[in-house]
């Protein structure tokens, strides 16, 4: 009878640690029109923009943005009503970086008018946005509606420790 519950124990155990390492923690995530996955993150004073190409190994990463969140490297809206974000957005500007970063991702509402009356939609619109500081040279990707998804360490004031866009 000892064995069968230090085994159980164990393989509980193990199950507990392998569930926990599966819950992936993002602010942001979605693929991009080009086809990259791309990722927001954060980790104590340290905001991530994370690219992965299709065909990428994981394991090895892609390239990634790193912003300070002390030094005001990044900062950000948010809006929230009835218990969801509708609106979030972080501009990144590193003194070390070439181009000034935005994350934009807002829940839009379109109203159609049919024979019977107005229909209402609602869809998720997210993009990456960048801008060459020495060209002034602007790019963007959309991301495909219905990979995006919002993470549980988003909460109703954004990234904790991030200062508000003025």
């Amino acid at each position: 009878m000892k064995k069968l519950g230090i085994c159980f124990l164990f393989i509980s155990g193990f199950l507990f640690a392998g569930s926990s390492f599966a819950d992936e923690q993002y602010d942001l995530k979605c693929t991009l029109d080009d086809g990259d996955q791309m990722t927001v993150s954060h980790v104590s004073d340290t905001v991530y923009i994370a690219f992965l190409a299709p065909g990428d190994d994981p394991d090895e990463g892609g390239s990634v943005i790193k912003l300070d969140i002390p030094s005001g490297e990044v900062k950000q809206v948010v809006r929230y009503t009835d218990g969801k974000i509708t609106l979030f957005g972080i501009r990144g500007d590193s003194p070390d970086a070439e181009s000034t970063v935005v994350v934009s991702y807002h829940h839009e509402m379109k109203t159609f008018l049919e024979n019977k009356g107005a229909k209402l939609v609602y869809t998720d619109v997210m993009t990456f946005s960048s801008q060459d500081k020495n060209t002034g040279r602007s790019t963007e990707n959309r991301c495909i509606t219905d990979t995006i998804k919002i993470g549980n360490t988003l909460t109703k004031n954004g990234i904790p420790g991030v200062s508000s866009i003025q």
